[in-house]
Formats: structure tokens, C-alpha cells, sequence
């Protein structure tokens, strides 16, 4: 294996319209499921064009929907790797106690594996936070990987500054004032060690070898974050351009999620327009912004991968940055 390889993940987060409301502390829908119905074909159309496979992490609830079940026997049937995104998606998942935490990740790796037929090895937890006892349970569980990690204190501080912009407008963000920690954590991968960003103390989880962090991709210095929103709507000269500032990284995990490729006259998703800009954004921007980004680094000869090959891959030597 030389020196020069690359690797690149992309992965989604298919958290449904609901996730979203919670989060801008608006009204229950009307049962609407936008991300499934439109945006989860919408991306496999997409990296079958490309000729790229992802990591598609799924909330045990909606992979127990058989409807929704379909849509992940499909996605794993082409080839990509369904992964664990936790069985409710609480945004507090961090605060709950230990018989929670066992129960939200079992479960939803039995949800994913009954609904798909195939173990999801790895996990991500709702909201980019992780605690030092819910990592304990993830290396307790034999998890293989995990990708909760979002080393980038402008997000962090951004999202708290949120929070109190919607209480004082009287609504209540299911978002927590919490994951500062995880801002300074190492930008590529690692061993988990908790707290996240100091070197050489004992490894929380640690069951022969420790558990395997695969972060989200950030900007080196500035760390602010690559993700599905900030690449929509860049727009796609500027999303490669700000693509080609991790130039350096010989690994990328590059964030999307189910709603990146939702239409503003899909069911459910105007109800967001005024609290999230990217759900104002026509499809042809947000599909042509990914296919460049894809295309991007697919010529500078990156090597496409799953996080669960990622995981294998990225810790061995050359390789290893």
C-alpha cells in the first residue's frame, strides 16, 4: 500500500423531518417522511451515477417502520454499508442513564440488522456528543468504529448561540449545550481516549486495541466543518473549493444527511424554511454542489470507501498520518 492513498467516506445521517423539528423547537408534523420518501433515493440515484458507495447511518425506530425498512434492504443491496445511528435518536442520549445507553445502542443495532439482515458495526450518536460512559458502552458492545466526534469549536459555539436565540423567541431546541470537549478532539483518526483531546491517558473502552475514532471532516486551522449543509450552500464552485482545503488529510468523512437532497416542496420540509436556510435551496443546487465535491475528489485519485473499510484502513502504516 503506497504512501499517496486517499481515502474518503461519505456518510448520512437519515434522521427524519421530526429530528429537525425537534430541533428548532417546532410543532409535531403530520407524519411526513421526506427523508425516506425522497431524499434516500434521491442520494442512491446519486452515488450509483458516481460510482462512489456510503455509510448510511439509520435510527433503530424507523428502520423498524417496514416502509422505511425497504428503503435501507436497497441501500444495502447496492452495495452500501447501513450503519448504527442509535434506536431513538434522543439528543440527550449523553444525560440518560447507563441501562439507556446499552439499550439505545443494542437496540438499534438489532432494529438495523432484523430490518437489513446485515450487523452495523459502527455508531453515531444523535447530535455529534458523546460522554465518557457512552463510550465505555460502545467498547462494552464490541463496536468496531465510531464517527460521533465534530472536532470544530465554530459549530459547537454556533449551536449553543442558537439554542438561546430560539428560547427567547419561545421555543424550546431539543439540542443540548454540551460537546465543547469534543471540539478540540484530533481532526483525523484515532484511538478514543476520554477526555477526547488529551494524548496518553488511560483509554476509556478500551477491550484490546480501544475503540476506533473516524471524525468528521473540519478545516485545518479553522476548524469549521465540511458537512452536507455548508457544501449545499456553498454551492458547488465554492464547496470545492473549500474541498480543497483538506488537501492535506489523507482520510475525509464527509457528512451529509438525508435531507441534503430534500426539495422545498417536498412533504414536511417548507415547515423548515424559516429556521433552516438549506431547506429554502432548489434540488439542482444541492445535487449539483455533491456531484461536484464527488467529482472533486475523485480527481485528485481519492479511494471511495465505507466507514467499516475505513476503519481497517486508515489505522495501518503508510497510510497512518
Amino acid at each position: 500500500m503506497g504512501p499517496s492513498r486517499r481515502l474518503v467516506a461519505l456518510t448520512v445521517d437519515l434522521d427524519e423531518i421530526d429530528c429537525y423539528r425537534a430541533i428548532h423547537g417546532l410543532a409535531a408534523g403530520g407524519g411526513e417522511a421526506p427523508i425516506y420518501d425522497r431524499g434516500v433515493p434521491r442520494l442512491g440515484e446519486l452515488f450509483a451515477r458516481e460510482g462512489v458507495r456510503g455509510t448510511f447511518f439509520a435510527v433503530g425506530r424507523d428502520a423498524q417502520r417496514p416502509e422505511r425498512a425497504v428503503r435501507l434492504r436497497e441501500l444495502a443491496g447496492a452495495g452500501h454499508e447501513i450503519s448504527n445511528h442509535s434506536l431513538s435518536h434522543y439528543y440527550d442520549l449523553v444525560r440518560r442513564p447507563p441501562s439507556v445507553l446499552v439499550a439505545e445502542v443494542s437496540g438499534g443495532r438489532a432494529a438495523i440488522q432484523d430490518a437489513v439482515g446485515v450487523a452495523a458495526v459502527g455508531f453515531r450518536a444523535p447530535g455529534y456528543t458523546l460522554s465518557a460512559e457512552l463510550v465505555e458502552v460502545l467498547g462494552d458492545l464490541g463496536v468496531a468504529y465510531d464517527s460521533s466526534v465534530l472536532p470544530s469549536p465554530a459549530y459547537f459555539a454556533a449551536r449553543a448561540a442558537a439554542i438561546v436565540v430560539k428560547a427567547l423567541r419561545g421555543r424550546r431546541s431539543r439540542s443540548l449545550f454540551a460537546g465543547f470537549e469534543i471540539s478540540l478532539a484530533p481532526r483525523r483518526p484515532y484511538v478514543l481516549s476520554w477526555p477526547p483531546f488529551v494524548r496518553g491517558t488511560e483509554r476509556v473502552g478500551d477491550r484490546g486495541g480501544g475503540l476506533r475514532e473516524l471524525p468528521i471532516a473540519t478545516i485545518p486551522w479553522a476548524r469549521v466543518p465540511v458537512l452536507g449543509t455548508t457544501i449545499v450552500l456553498a454551492g458547488a464552485a465554492n464547496a470545492v473549493r473549500l474541498c480543497r482545503l483538506l488537501s492535506g488529510d489523507f482520510f475525509v468523512n464527509l457528512e451529509l444527511h438525508g435531507i441534503d437532497l430534500c426539495a422545498p416542496d417536498d412533504p414536511g420540509v417548507a415547515a423548515l424554511g424559516g429556521a433552516q436556510p438549506d431547506a429554502r435551496l432548489p434540488l439542482a443546487r444541492k445535487t449539483a454542489a455533491l456531484e461536484a465535491v464527488i467529482r472533486h475528489f475523485r480527481g485528485e485519485g481519492a479511494e471511495f470507501v465505507t466507514l467499516a473499510e475505513a476503519a481497517e484502513l486508515a489505522f495501518q502504516k503508510p497510510l497512518k498520518g
